[in-house]
């Protein structure tokens, strides 16, 4: 079967989220830091899973004594995948400069969701991404800076699910 050209990769957050986010670009210093890969930027290749993601995080911040809830927002990342039959270990290499806050950080990290940390349980039909280095949520920052939104054939950023959009 043949490769796709694309990755697509959804984010669920708050419109309040979307907006910091599309303003400043991901910074690290906002995300969480007990997560199942650690502080980082969290992605999934499944659109509902992202829509679920979205529903829970504005749930918990409705939860806090803000006055106005941020509805929930879904985010799709499309990168192009570009394939090399010349592929050299130092281009490789840009992604492993381990500039996180401890030696044999990883940049990036795939993997399944936890259901439950103690049991060492993971949920079906799941998946995530953490970005966790600047050099990592870098790739994703630029995608939301150009946001060539709908360009076929190449990378883009766009904001699938707003509030009140039906």
């Amino acid at each position: 079967a043949p490769r796709s050209k694309h990755l697509v990769l959804w984010h669920g957050c708050t419109d309040d989220d979307r907006r910091n986010i599309e303003s400043e670009g991901i910074v690290l210093d906002h995300c969480r830091v007990n997560t199942d890969f650690g502080r980082g930027f969290y992605v999934t290749t499944r659109q509902r899973q992202a829509e679920e993601w979205a529903f829970l995080r504005a749930q918990d911040r409705a939860n806090l004594t803000k006055p106005k809830p941020s509805p929930p927002v879904v985010l799709r990342f499309v990168q192009h995948c570009r394939q090399s039959r010349n592929s050299s270990r130092k281009k490789a290499a840009i992604l492993h400069d381990h500039d996180g806050p401890f030696h044999g950080w990883y940049d990036i990290v795939h993997g399944p969701v936890a259901s439950n940390w103690k049991q060492r349980g993971l949920m079906a039909n799941t998946d995530q991404m953490g970005f966790h280095t600047p050099t990592a949520v870098g790739l994703l920052t630029d995608l939301i800076r150009k946001r060539s939104k709908n360009s076929e054939g190449h990378a883009h950023f766009e904001v699938v699910y707003e509030p009140g959009a039906s």
